[in-house]
């Protein structure tokens, strides 16, 4: 048995949260929907198991796969294919085998008479609930094939936004990386065969040199010491990060930093903007919207916010007056909402905003990318020139003495 927190409303629209204790997500699901709480959110408490997060991490199903899938049923259904016979067929030629579990848990529940939504919402972790909404809505509307290549194409920006800000810190991690390698080699084999040669000589060493030979000498003998501190020190910090105070604490900080403010602020609308103007198209009450989007923004501070967005249009104010009271949505995004809600074409102002809101994190990232680039090698060169200097100059007193 594992234990699973959630989120749900009940029956009267109240907010309840807890635990609950299943064998997996599908029957903790149940058990919740038995009880008659409309689950917002569901998954295992964090809890330390050694290794074991390991075989989760190479369980996961990718974006990428989730995009295929999504794609490949929207032309099968389009095609005349019914759903049972176009989900059998997609999973005969998916090659991740954690999706290929999950497709055959979803042909079952399918197969015993429940709609192709309801069987993917019993997949929390890779079906999120904007995604079966959007599902559930096209099913009632008769409309699923459309709703499926819109979907897919959404899925696809955000894997295309995701992997241009991964991308764009690849050459930041790699010079951090080869920095650390070059001191660790200078630490460990160049400064001990120096240290033999300076302390032959008799030559007084430079305050800066005998820092670096301390910290060689700590490093050659308490390197394992180093490293017990450094897996505490990411374990602990995973664990906290997990809980709700430590993702709450981690995203406020980055929505402070004047360098990272900006484009991690407009990656957050980008996510909300979509995913909004997706559940309006599809036409789903608001305050419905609003509480499956919250939880597809990524943060623990915007879904915070759009509680208290929920709270306010419960009580009558319109969305776009919510926002504003708020210090996390830019004056672009409320105004612009404003502007849909008088209009009515929400829906297509707010995928128009998502679309310039993407354009502007290609933009910052691309900038981000060549500022970094100056600053990571002005650090570089100083570190090594700092070590550099630390040998030379003992060096050169050693000549001097010879001399």
């Amino acid at each position: 048995m594992e234990t699973f927190k959630y989120k749900a409303k009940n029956e009267e629209g109240e907010i309840a949260e807890g635990k609950i204790e299943a064998k997996d997500s599908s029957s903790a699901l149940n058990i919740l929907q038995e009880q008659k709480l409309y689950v917002t959110s569901l998954g295992k408490e964090t809890q330390f198991k050694g290794f074991s997060g390991l075989g989760n991490f190479f369980k996961r199903v990718p974006l990428k796969e989730k995009i295929m899938f999504t794609s490949q049923m929207a032309v099968m259904v389009k095609s005349g294919l019914p759903i049972l016979e176009s989900i059998k067929t997609v999973s005969d030629q998916t090659m991740n085998k954690s999706m290929t579990e999950v497709l055959r848990e979803v042909i079952k529940d399918v197969s015993a008479g429940l709609s192709f939504s309801k069987a993917l919402s019993k997949h929390p972790d890779i079906f999120n609930e904007t995604y079966t909404k959007i599902i559930e809505s096209g099913e009632k509307s008769g409309r699923l094939d459309k709703v499926m290549l819109k979907l897919s194409k959404d899925l696809e920006k955000d894997y295309d936004l995701t992997s241009k800000i991964r991308g764009a810190l690849m050459y930041p991690a790699f010079i951090v990386f080869v920095l650390i390698v070059i001191v660790i080699v200078l630490l460990v084999y160049v400064i001990p065969e120096l240290k033999v040669i300076f302390e032959e000589s008799g030559v007084q060493l430079p305050i800066l040199t005998r820092i670096i030979v301390y910290a060689s000498n700590f490093f050659v003998k308490f390197w394992w010491l180093l490293l017990i501190i450094l897996i505490v020190v990411v374990t602990f910090s995973h664990r906290y990060l997990k809980t709700d105070k430590g993702s709450y604490a981690f995203d406020k900080f980055k929505l402070r930093v004047p360098i990272l403010k900006g484009v991690v602020q407009n990656i957050y609308m980008s996510r909300f903007t979509r995913s909004l103007s997706a559940l309006v198209s599809a036409g789903i009450p608001m305050i419905d919207v609003l509480e499956t989007t919250k939880g597809v923004i990524g943060s623990a501070v915007y879904e915070k916010e759009v509680e208290n967005i929920i709270q306010e249009v419960e009580a009558g104010a319109s969305v776009s007056k919510a926002m504003k009271a708020s210090p996390y949505f830019p004056p672009v995004v409320t105004s612009l909402v404003s502007v849909g809600e008088k209009s009515g074409k929400t829906d297509y102002i707010l995928k128009n905003l998502s679309a310039f809101l993407e354009k502007e994190v290609d933009n910052t990232v691309k900038n981000l990318t060549s500022l970094l680039e100056p600053v990571i090698m002005v650090v570089l060169g100083v570190g090594i020139a700092i070590i550099i200097a630390s040998v030379i100059m003992p060096i050169y007193g050693l000549v001097q003495v010879i001399q």
